[in-house]
C-alpha cells in the first residue's frame, strides 16, 4: 500500500509518501522532485515529526481525514490500496497533477 501525505504545520509544510511494506519507505516532495528517506531533507522531516508518524495511525488513514498535532495536521492525500504500478510510477503520476 502507498500513501501520500500532507504535512501542514505552523513552521513546516511538506508533502511525503510512504510505502507500506515489510520495511515501511518515506519519499519526500522536494523541489518538484520525490526523493527518498536517504536525502537530508527527509531525514530531517522524518526526525522532527517521528513520534507523529506513528505507522499505524497513518496507514489507517482514509483520504481526507487527518491527524492533529499542536501545530498543524497531518492529511491524507491519497492512498493505493493494490497499486499495479511500483511506487516511483505513482509518485511521478501525482507530482504531474501537482504542477
Amino acid at each position: 500500500m502507498i500513501s501520500i501525505f500532507k504535512l501542514d504545520g505552523e513552521e513546516s509544510k511538506a508533502i511525503f509518501a510512504l510505502e507500506f511494506n515489510k520495511n515501511p519507505y518515506l519519499f519526500l516532495y522536494f523541489n518538484q522532485e520525490w526523493v527518498n528517506e536517504t536525502d537530508p531533507e527527509v531525514k530531517s522531516l522524518k526526525e522532527e515529526y517521528s513520534e507523529l508518524m506513528d505507522l499505524n495511525n497513518l496507514k489507517e488513514l482514509e483520504l481526507g481525514e487527518s491527524i492533529d498535532f499542536n501545530d498543524g495536521a497531518i492529511v491524507c492525500l491519497s492512498k493505493f490500496e493494490n497499486p499495479k504500478s511500483g511506487i516511483k510510477d505513482i509518485l511521478y503520476s501525482y507530482s504531474e497533477l501537482m504542477l
